[in-house]
């Protein structure tokens, strides 16, 4: 009974661990978004993207909906793709 107990908390506290990680990568990947977004619109266009030469070279394949922008959204799903990836570029 100790064991499964101490496993069940143990799974419990990896998975909060997981969870603070995620939202830590969220609000870097939001803080590093504002920073590229020089005219605040709440989007970044290829020529703010161009701050970032990772960025500027994947702004076709970030731009998931291929509206000419990146929305915070589509940056945090580059920032955590990368970050999933190992990509230490990306995190940085």
């Amino acid at each position: 009974m100790r064991i499964l107990f101490a496993f069940i908390m143990l799974s419990m506290l990896s998975a909060i661990a997981c969870a603070e990680e995620k939202n830590e990568l969220q609000m870097k990947a939001e803080s590093e978004f504002n920073k590229l977004d020089s005219n605040q619109d709440g989007l970044v266009a290829k020529d703010e993207a161009e701050q970032n030469m990772d960025l500027a070279q994947s702004f076709a394949t970030v731009d998931v909906d291929q509206n000419g922008v990146i929305s915070v959204e589509e940056y945090i799903l580059y920032k955590g793709d990368a970050a999933a990836a190992g990509m230490k570029e990306h995190r940085e």
